[in-house]
């Protein structure tokens, strides 16, 4: 799920004992090179309420929860907070998901994983076609994954 080391994390499995996600608190988490960027799309994507630092990323933030496919050989999409406003309409090597947290508190991935690979070497989730990613959204999983993604709340330690 993260390629950088973790100091804290903790997996979030469904009925079938099947990883859906997880909460990673990491110092960093490299991406590899890129060879061939492919089209992106958001989905879907929802402003999370939750504290940013001061000094934010430019180009970066609020923290919101989305629904990102990559379109390559197939349809790659993950589904995370994230901080990432890459342009509309370009291409990506590679989807960051994560965000910049509260003072006092370390970046954090929560989601299926910490970047989505153009390839999609590493897409937890994969569609034949976008109109199948598109009825992804009115399944109970996705309703599901959404919900528990959507309530994390951040708040410095003191």
């Amino acid at each position: 799920m993260i390629s950088g080391r973790p100091f804290n994390s903790l997996a979030v499995r469904n009925a079938n004992n099947h990883t859906i996600a997880g909460l990673v608190f990491v110092h960093d988490s490299p991406v590899g090179p890129c060879e061939a960027p492919k089209p992106f799309s958001v989905l879907e994507s929802v402003v999370l309420d939750i504290p940013q630092k001061a000094a934010n990323l430019p180009g970066a933030g609020p923290s919101r929860f989305s629904f990102v496919i990559i379109e390559g050989e197939q349809v790659y999409g993950t589904v995370a907070p994230s901080e990432a406003r890459p342009d509309i309409g370009t291409s990506t090597c590679a989807f960051p998901n994560g965000i910049i947290a509260p003072e006092g508190v370390p970046p954090v991935f929560f989601g299926d994983v910490a970047y989505l690979q153009a390839d999609g070497q590493n897409a937890p989730l994969i569609f034949e076609s976008v109109a199948q990613a598109k009825a992804y959204t009115h399944s109970q999983e996705y309703q599901d994954l959404k919900r528990m993604l959507v309530s994390l709340e951040l708040r410095p330690v003191k």
